[in-house]
Formats: C-alpha cells, structure tokens, sequence
C-alpha cells in the first residue's frame, strides 16, 4: 500500500489523464467545487458512487483511488492472454506443471 493521501492520489490519476478538475467534475457529473473539496483536502472521500464513477474516468482502481492498493492500474488481459487461458483451463494439472515448466524455461533463454 502507498502513504499518499486520497486527494494525492485524485491528483496523480488526473494528471496521468491531463484532466483537470472542471473536465473530471463533467465526466462524472458532480460539481467542480466537490472535486476541488477533496483535491485541496477538505475532504477526505467521497460517496462510494461517485468514488467509482471517478475511478473509471481516470482508468484507475477504485482499491487504489479508496485505500492506495496497488496497481493503480487495472491489468490488461489481452484477447491472446484470454486464449491461453482458455486452453490452459481445459489441461489436466500435470500438463498444467508441463507448460508452466515450458513457458518458464522459453522465458529465461529468450
């Protein structure tokens, strides 16, 4: 977990996103003055319903937006990451341990 306070953490997702107060207040649909209360640290949250709609408008976690839970990120799976999993869901667990032992050994000699 990271030590920056939630209104750190609003300001490095807007700046990640060059968005500046008035366009976050829009995107979100509350007013400039509430994102300002929270960017300046009058306060200290906000409603579970606007904490996430402004997580999905920077593209961040609302576990790293709320509480600094890494990755600030969400992760991105691929549609090729999608089809390896879906393979590997249909292996038994020994050739399971067989491709992870393969894949293991490509990665390291690559």
């Amino acid at each position: 977990m990271n030590t920056l306070s939630f209104s750190d953490r609003l300001l490095v997702a807007m700046d990640a996103e060059k968005l500046s107060q008035a366009d976050l207040a829009r995107r979100v649909g509350v007013s400039r003055a509430a994102i300002n209360q929270v960017v300046s640290g009058a306060t200290k949250g906000m409603k579970p319903d606007n904490l996430v709609a402004v997580a999905r408008a920077l593209n961040v976690r609302v576990e790293w937006l709320a509480m600094g839970e890494e990755p600030m990120r969400p992760e991105v799976i691929t549609a090729t990451d999608r089809e390896v999993l879906r393979y590997l869901r249909g292996l038994q667990a020994s050739r399971k341990q067989n491709l992870i032992a393969l894949i293991r050994d490509i990665s390291m000699s690559g």
